[in-house]
């Protein structure tokens, strides 16, 4: 390394070849890379030598990096590699071409109203998946949050999870006194010591909201006693006292997101974005989803830090969340107050002493390996709480020229490898797999021609979609054209990928229709990019 501390560019480190700096922060510097054995484009971060000195703290790296890595969704820049070089630290990551949300703000001093809700909806999705594996992120912020300029319009992605830790850390403080977070965009529990969960992100994602939409964080000041009395102390401003013009039904949305108390904020990230749209649109009409948080982020008490293994239960299918559903928009409540001011003055003597954690910056990877289980029986069936199928996805990549295709494949539990590729050059390439008690799935990907199946189905429904916004399900009852649908119903689920191609997955077969129906849903959120 240079005397600075920093590689030079043209520099080979842990075979990346160092093209320049994305970023620096208190954990280190963060490089535009490319994997040489793959050249592909990474942003590397590398830690602070002082940093990876310390046992404690590589250990914790080495812990926080695999959970972080095990995040793997649309909006989550992709972590590829991790390890050390020279008793160097590093981790190599998706690097997004664009620029962060606090930049964007920067620039234009607020954004616009759809964009900024937008925008924040994808962090929100990014968000669930990890209160949804017991992570909470801690260090939420517009800085986090990298956008991409793409063909299709902007796209945000959270980053930054090497910060996330098990839920169960009882503060917002590291085990040697460090702060673990931004103080603009800390919720009051970070402050206090009060144990932390799901709704401590959905508090910073309020500040966020709160800043993309004014231009402002909410309680601004010239320290940082000023800023966490704000916090733990004081009422938010409204959005509409910077903004008068803003929907004061979003603004009521923000402010719910700013409470005080954790449970009269939005109970998930993707709550609070579909209220915002919903808001926006002026219907504040509709469903919440609530928490989908498991173990430690849904605030339940764990006895020891959660490894990667145990860090993502198997959970029952869900059906994707919608991208528009409708939540009501609760009143800000002044409930419950009583904050510790003692507490917070020691707080803020420890944030100030050790300084505040600052971190930097984030290619596509396999998609997230998702549990499937099949109903559960009855009580009196016998079956107890058994489960008919439990099937692990995989991700699944042909080498097939001229195709960019990836999704995932159930594997484990009865299903075998991919028994046929059938590849129509330009125009088809079909993947079917044979599952358990005859269940049968077919994959289609078709890069130039809208996805079809071409049999008449017996009903047709437009469902929400978690990454193109929509899908077109088809269901096919004794359908003898398709020979997995002659003895049984048939779940068909097809995208338009916005770009004159799409995909199509078919599941049915012998096994019972709801598990076909899961696992066609499963795959058809997984196949998008």
């Amino acid at each position: 390394m240079e005397s600075a501390g920093t590689l030079p560019e043209g520099a080979i480190f842990a075979g990346h070849r160092i093209e320049g700096i994305l970023g620096r922060g208190g954990m280190g510097v963060v490089y535009s890379a490319t994997h040489l054995a793959l050249d592909a484009p990474r942003a590397l971060k590398v830690i602070a030598p002082h940093l990876a000195r310390e046992d404690e703290f590589r250990e914790r790296f080495r812990r926080e990096a695999q959970l972080a890595a095990s995040l793997q969704h649309p909006h989550v820049v992709a972590i590829h590699d991790t390890g050390e070089q020279d008793g160097v630290l590093y981790i190599s990551m998706q690097r997004i071409e664009g620029t962060d949300l606090a930049e964007l703000i920067a620039r234009s001093g607020r954004l616009d109203p759809v964009e900024a809700v937008e925008l924040l909806a994808h962090v929100g999705d990014a968000l669930d998946a990890a209160h949804e594996r017991g992570l909470v992120h801690r260090d939420v912020k517009p800085a986090n949050v990298l956008v991409e300029d793409g063909a299709r319009g902007r796209r945000a992605y959270a980053t930054d999870f090497g910060l996330t830790k098990p839920a169960a850390a009882k503060s917002g403080f590291t085990e040697t006194g460090i702060a673990v977070g931004s103080i603009d965009y800390m919720a009051p529990e970070q402050f206090t010591g009060a144990p932390l969960d799901a709704r401590t992100d959905v508090y910073a994602m309020g500040a966020v909201y709160f800043s993309a939409l004014t231009g402002s964080v909410p309680f601004p000041g010239d320290n940082p006693m000023q800023k966490m009395f704000g916090h733990t102390q004081r009422e938010a401003p409204s959005i509409r006292d910077h903004v008068p013009d803003l929907p004061e039904a979003l603004a009521r949305v923000v402010a719910a997101a700013l409470a005080k108390d954790p449970a009269d904020r939005q109970q998930s990230a993707g709550d609070l974005g579909r209220a915002a749209r919903a808001a926006l649109e002026g219907d504040e009409r509709g469903q919440s989803v609530g928490s989908v948080a498991t173990g430690a982020a849904a605030g339940l008490a764990a006895t020891q830090p959660l490894s990667i293994e145990d860090a993502a239960p198997p959970a029952p299918p869900r059906r994707p969340l919608p991208p528009t559903s409708r939540m009501p928009v609760p009143e800000p409540s002044s409930s419950r107050r009583g904050l510790v001011v003692a507490g917070i003055i020691l707080a803020v003597a420890g944030a100030a002493a050790a300084g505040f954690l600052i971190a930097g910056s984030g290619d596509d990877g396999p998609r997230r390996v998702i549990n499937i289980t099949g109903p559960e029986q009855d009580e009196d069936s016998g079956g107890g709480d058994e489960r008919a199928a439990a099937l692990e996805f995989s991700s699944y990549s042909p080498s097939t020229p001229g195709f960019d295709y990836r999704a995932e494949i159930p594997v484990g539990g009865g299903w075998g490898a991919p028994v046929e590729d059938e590849l129509t050059p330009g125009r088809l390439l079909r993947t079917t797999l044979k599952g358990p008690d005859g269940l049968v799935l077919s994959i289609d990907h078709t890069p130039d021609d809208v996805p079809s199946f071409g049999y008449e189905a017996d009903s047709q429904a437009s469902v929400d979609h978690p990454v193109f916004g929509v899908a077109t399900e088809y269901v096919f009852s004794n359908n003898d054209q398709f020979e997995q649908c002659a003895v049984t119903s048939c779940i068909d689920i097809q995208v338009d990928d916005g770009a004159g191609g799409g995909w199509a997955v078919l599941a049915g077969g012998a096994a019972d229709f709801g598990l076909a129906e899961d696992v066609a849903r499963r795959v058809a959120d997984s196949v998008g990019f």
